[in-house]
């Protein structure tokens, strides 16, 4: 876990100086940090190969849904969007809450 954590801590740094450096060209850098995403890709997952393993892991996500593909895309389409100019060197949480267990 130490490595996986430093990298993601080294990304998230990245990400906010370079939107730092970018703003006064009109380039915005954000992050889209998704949870679980529910794609066939995490059948072969263990614990996951199974209905009841899936709904034991949606259990734990405080709203109680998986995020889709289709909800992180509509996440990076408002980032994308006039309505997200303004917005840069944030990040975007498209986990249903999951990230507020690790708290």
């Amino acid at each position: 876990m130490s490595v996986y954590a430093a990298s993601k801590a080294a990304i998230d740094q990245m990400s906010q100086s370079l939107a730092l450096e970018l703003a006064p060209h009109g380039i915005t850098v954000n992050q889209l940090w998704p949870g679980f995403v529910d794609t066939d890709i995490n059948a072969v997952k263990p614990g996951l190969a199974t209905e009841e393993g899936k709904r034991q892991l949606i259990a734990t996500i405080p709203i109680g849904a998986a995020a889709t593909p289709a909800d992180l895309g509509a996440a990076a389409v408002y980032l994308c969007s006039e309505a997200g100019r303004v917005v840069t060197g944030s990040v975007v949480k498209v986990d249903g809450g999951q990230h507020i267990r690790c708290i």
